[in-house]
């Protein structure tokens, strides 16, 4: 077009329209950028084309985006969805367990047998006797087809035992297994459970219960705050104390002596006891050293979770 009265004008009808001499309604609309119905802004590239918006600064969106498959009131950028894209990418490569519905690797390790490896059976066959099919618990100080001996409960006396916790498994309660049934007099010591860390430290307890030793087999106790799974299996100390009790007894492996303790208790670079006792105990302590705590024991009390 030429000319000194050229414009580019709005036509009455909202159109965009080259016109002359200033008249738009007799100007010829602009097909490539127009506005196509009220608050609709349509580009083409031509009649029969599909055109594209090019937005060199700000867009503010205030309404509704509609018909791009985008959730409503949101609009996505290529800058915007690469960046998510890396962002899912990174998490992923740094999550630990980024699929906990299946076992990593560590996980498998610890919760299956390895082919020919001990247990009674390989990976494929499994465990001879499995604790969660065959007793109902995740984990146990020791199978209890070899735990046949018995010995005494003493009161004021806290026993601790080592056990391995395979990976993904929750603690909610703890369990001792009594060997014979006593009688509660009534004592110092509460007749109580504890759930500690490898190092030690106290993470939760059950409540006292004066019935504990009184009825002969397993025996548990709701934990207060049951311990959520971990990704990776793990060492605990259960522990328990008796007070006023009279023929209790407990399940150990061996007889009563500690002639054991030597090579049950410790094993190569293994600083923290399997099992140990403390006497003049009344209340569960808030901490203690495994390596050196009570007295390093081959009398293994036959304690679980579940």
């Amino acid at each position: 077009m030429s000319g000194e009265e050229a414009a580019l004008a709005l036509a009455s009808d909202g159109h965009i329209v080259w016109a002359e001499d200033g008249d738009a309604a007799t100007g010829e609309a602009d097909t490539g950028l127009a506005r196509e119905s009220a608050g609709v802004l349509k580009t083409t590239d031509g009649a029969a084309g599909a055109g594209s918006l090019k937005v060199t600064g700000d867009l503010d969106v205030v309404g509704t985006l509609t018909g791009g498959g985008l959730p409503a009131g949101t609009l996505e950028t290529t800058t915007g969805a690469q960046a998510k894209a890396d962002a899912a990418v990174s998490a992923h490569t740094a999550a630990g367990d980024p699929h906990p519905q299946y076992l990593t690797q560590t996980e498998g390790d610890a919760r299956y047998a390895a082919i020919g490896g001990g247990g009674g059976g390989g990976a494929s066959s499994g465990p001879v006797f499995p604790l969660a099919e065959g007793y109902g618990f995740s984990a146990a100080s020791g199978d209890p087809l070899m735990f046949m001996m018995a010995i005494g409960i003493a009161n004021d006396t806290l026993y601790l035992a080592k056990v391995w916790v395979p990976a993904g498994v929750a603690i909610n309660k703890l369990w001792v297994a009594v060997r014979t049934a006593g009688t509660q007099l009534g004592g110092n010591a509460p007749n109580q459970m504890g759930l500690y860390s490898h190092a030690g430290v106290q993470i939760t307890t059950t409540a006292a219960d004066a019935t504990l030793y009184t009825v002969a087999g397993w025996r548990g106790l709701d934990v207060a705050a049951p311990v959520a799974a971990e990704s990776a299996g793990r060492f605990v100390y259960v522990g328990f104390l008796a007070g006023g009790m009279t023929n209790a007894q407990m399940a150990v492996p061996a007889s009563g002596t500690d002639a054991s303790a030597a090579y049950v208790g410790l094993g190569n670079g293994i600083t923290s006891r399997r099992a140990m006792r403390q006497p003049s105990t009344t209340s569960l302590p808030g901490s203690f050293n495994p390596a050196t705590f009570g007295t390093s024991t081959g009398n293994v009390p036959l304690v679980a979770i579940s």
